[in-house]
């Protein structure tokens, strides 16, 4: 039997990544240091969980707001799922992406690459896991500013345009569009409901049974 297409308004969680409360929590790979920061969010996590729940065929759980502390079972496996999105190679492609001195016939280049990957699974009806470059500065600090979603289904395809359907954390239950604007096949403009993109990057994710 395969898969049915995932769909935002029952794939996806209920609250939003963008409100969580200030709290130090417990690091996976340092369990005995309180050195997160759940207000800077956790989207990497509410993606990877959410298609977990996904390809397992369960029900996501139902909840309004997440509970922000150590001692809660969901909030533990979002945290896992957040490190276990921040792959070395990625985060270090990330960090490059988000340079000044990067130029923008570079960045076009490295969307319209991952542009082919992406579409490829799209069109099979495989939900996608990418990260949006949405700053430019040299500070690795703000690497957390940068943005983790779901393309789930491709809404227009023509030479000059693609839109993507995303599932965004920020926005519980909510459909996106990622727009990408195209000149000889080159990603020459992406934004994100009006909101500029600077360049994506899929994810590498594998499934964990829940």
């Amino acid at each position: 039997m395969s898969q049915p297409p995932f769909k935002i308004p029952v794939n996806t969680w209920n609250f939003s990544n963008s409100s969580f409360q200030k709290y130090r929590y417990k690091l996976p790979i340092f369990p005995y240091l309180k050195l997160g920061k759940a207000e800077r969010g956790l989207c990497g996590g509410m993606v990877f969980s959410a298609l977990d729940y996904y390809y397992s065929n369960k029900s996501i759980p139902e909840i309004k707001s997440l509970n922000i502390n150590d001692k809660d079972q969901i909030f533990r496996y979002i945290v896992k799922r957040l490190f276990d999105s921040f792959e070395i190679k990625s985060v270090l492609t990330y960090y490059y992406l988000q340079l000044p001195i990067v130029k923008e016939n570079t960045l076009n280049k490295h969307t319209s690459k991952q542009l082919d990957k992406i579409l490829s699974k799209l069109k099979k009806e495989i939900p996608v896991p990418v990260t949006l470059i949405l700053v430019k500065t040299y500070n690795p600090d703000r690497l957390g500013e940068n943005h983790q979603v779901v393309l789930t289904q491709i809404h227009t395809l023509r030479e000059e345009l693609i839109e993507i359907k995303v599932y965004d954390p920020n926005y519980p239950k909510t459909e996106r569009i990622l727009s990408i604007y195209l000149k000889n096949k080159i990603p020459t403009h992406i934004e994100m409901n009006g909101d500029r993109v600077y360049a994506l990057h899929s994810i590498k994710y594998k499934a964990k049974a829940v």
